[in-house]
């Protein structure tokens, strides 16, 4: 799509229907109701974007109410995927969440597994697409210098028409200068595993450096910053110190395990994903609780 032209346009939303009516029904884009189901990381920086949002969060006091969220013309979906016996990611709160939420889109924020978003849409009969968040732990987003507002790209993965509504309402908010992607739900989900998957490698190969930086007599920073200049490679999650090495967080461990999990439930061999598991794992045993960022 052409997102200069998704801030002047009517919402391309025929065959999205609730109750019988179709969404071509609303005026314009921005005056579609956005609900909020999970206030934490992830839920904060989604309602940064739509602030009116109605949210709800039975863990956050003053968002306890579950009707706020009901008859909304969008909803985002940011509750936790935490990693299940065996080592998968658990979805059992998204399925609740999907099950009882009553709007006419679902975007499902949280990470899942590939193919997640298009099974529960066929479970519940209802409309879902998958937009993966780019929110991390990492100083820069701390520091408020990555922020949803200044993030470069929009995915929206599903069937056209929803994911198009859904790429238009961001495109009000965030204007013409983005980068905005309509894919299916599987290719979305699978990209967010690909890209955390892709940050622990750089973080377990930065301090496996670090260590041969170590010992050779040469500084780390200067061989971080040598290694930098070459525009094939990237010093993202390259950050690193003597006596903290290794990824931690609420993302890059359970993600890792949960896509490695996958592919053997799909069977397909992942070697290089369980190394960086077992290197994350040793290099962890050598110091204190570390996230290399950007």
């Amino acid at each position: 799509m052409d997102p200069s032209s998704a801030l002047d346009r009517a919402p391309n939303t025929k065959g999205v229907r609730h109750n019988g009516e179709d969404l071509r029904s609303y005026d314009e884009v921005k005056s579609l109701s956005v609900g909020l189901v999970g206030y934490g990381h992830v839920g904060r920086s989604v309602h940064a974007l739509f602030p009116s949002a109605r949210i709800y969060d039975p863990f956050v006091p003053g968002y306890g109410n579950r009707d706020a969220v009901q008859g909304t013309d969008v909803s985002f979906v940011c509750v936790p995927t935490p990693t299940a016996e065996g080592g998968g990611a658990d979805v059992t709160v998204v399925d609740e969440v999907v099950r009882w939420l009553d709007s006419d889109i679902i975007v499902i924020k949280s990470t899942v597994p590939p193919g997640t978003t298009d099974q529960l849409a066929r479970k519940h009969n209802k409309v879902l697409v998958f937009s993966p968040e780019y929110i991390g732990e990492g100083v820069a987003f701390k520091n408020g210098t990555l922020t949803a507002q200044n993030w470069p790209f929009v995915i929206v993965g599903g069937d056209t028409d929803p994911a198009e509504l859904v790429l238009d309402l961001h495109a009000r908010v965030l204007g013409a200068a983005k980068i905005y992607r309509q894919t299916s739900a599987i290719a979305a989900e699978l990209c967010k595993y690909m890209e955390n998957t892709w940050l622990a490698l750089q973080v377990v190969f930065a301090s496996e450096f670090q260590n041969l930086a170590n010992a050779t007599g040469v500084s780390y920073w200067e061989l971080r910053a040598l290694w930098g200049l070459d525009p094939r490679v990237s010093t993202a999650h390259t950050v690193v110190t003597a006596d903290e090495q290794g990824f931690a967080g609420r993302c890059l461990p359970k993600d890792v395990e949960a896509i490695a999990t996958f592919a053997e439930s799909a069977g397909v061999s992942v070697p290089l994903i369980r190394a960086i598991r077992e290197a994350n794992e040793h290099q962890r045993m050598r110091g204190p609780r570390n996230t290399p960022t950007s």
